[in-house]
Parts: C-alpha cells; structure tokens; sequence
C-alpha cells in the first residue's frame, strides 16, 4: 500500500531504528534494528514486536502490509571488532575489518574505498618484495584518515540507541558537518 522508498530511509524509534531499502519500484526490505536484549522470545513474538515499533514511525505509517501477513527474518548479531586489519601475508577490506552499523548508509563505500587504498598500499609492497605486516601499516594510516571519523560517528549513533538524547544531538550536528 502507498508509496515505497525511492531512496533509503532511516525512520528512529524509541530503542532502535526502521531502515528500508528500495528492491525495485514495487518491493522493499524494511529492517529493525534494536539491542539484542529487547528482541522477544520465540518467533511467533517477532510480528507483534516488529509491528509496534512499526507503528512509532508515523512516516512508514500505511506504507506497508500487517507485519503478521509478510515473511519476518531475523539475523544478528552483526556488531563485530577486529583487533587487526593486516598480518603476514594478508590484510581485511570492507565488513572483515569490523562491523559498520547500517544506519550510515556507508557499506558499500567503506568496502570499496577501503580496497581501493589497499591496492595502493599492496602494489608498493609488493614491488619492493615485502608481504610482511608491517609493509602494510600505509594501509591502517590511510584507513583511519578515511574513516576515523565516520566510524566514531557510527559508534556514537549505536550507542545512542539507547539514549535518545544522544541521537538527536548527533542527528543536529549533521547539517553543520556534511564530512560526517
């Protein structure tokens, strides 16, 4: 019913968040993410849960089917730490060197830019014979340049799921840093 996304949307709710995503002109995925802790019991519990903060999000309000008449898939936990991106022998890209809360919309990016700053990094040690780690500590520094402060902002959102007061006031300083 209605009109789906054309582009993403992040709909905050009391808890957590409702992303969705388009598929193509007909479908989406809406997704719920919450803390783990306040996910119910039992799957028959996840339609009335999904419903009700469904029903927080007056923007997605009519726009989608009775969650009890559509499948519900569950996954998770996705949140993940690596002590470290590279080693002897290889070095991490993208989702492998730590998780990346979806509410950035950043991924893709993180992925891709993060594969392109190893090639770089790669190709020189490569070239001089080295495949030790420490041949690639050009890599980390470039990496955290690029990303550093994007992923305090994704942690400080995280967080934030509980502390709504911390979501709004990172949410308000967006506008003024369009970096982050």
């Amino acid at each position: 019913r209605g009109a789906l996304a054309l582009n993403s949307e992040v709909h905050f709710v009391p808890g957590g968040y409702l992303a969705l995503a388009p598929v193509d002109g007909e479908r989406a995925t809406l997704n719920l993410v919450v803390d783990r802790a306040r996910l119910p019991r039992g799957r028959e519990a996840l339609a009335g849960f999904f419903a009700e903060h469904l029903e927080r999000a007056q923007d997605l309000r009519g726009r989608f089917p009775p969650p009890a008449s559509v499948a519900i898939r569950v996954c998770g936990p996705l949140a993940a730490r690596t002590r470290a991106q590279t080693f002897d022998g290889a070095a991490l890209v993208g989702d492998a060197c730590g998780y990346v809360d979806p509410i950035t919309g950043e991924g893709t990016f993180f992925a891709m830019r993060g594969a392109a700053l190893l090639a770089g990094c790669l190709d020189r040690a490569l070239r001089a014979g080295r495949s030790e780690r420490a041949a690639l500590a050009p890599y980390l520094a470039a990496r955290r340049r690029e990303f550093g402060h994007r992923l305090a902002l994704a942690l400080l959102l995280q967080r934030g799921l509980r502390h709504p007061r911390v979501i709004a006031g990172v949410l308000a300083l967006l506008p003024a840093r369009p970096r982050l």
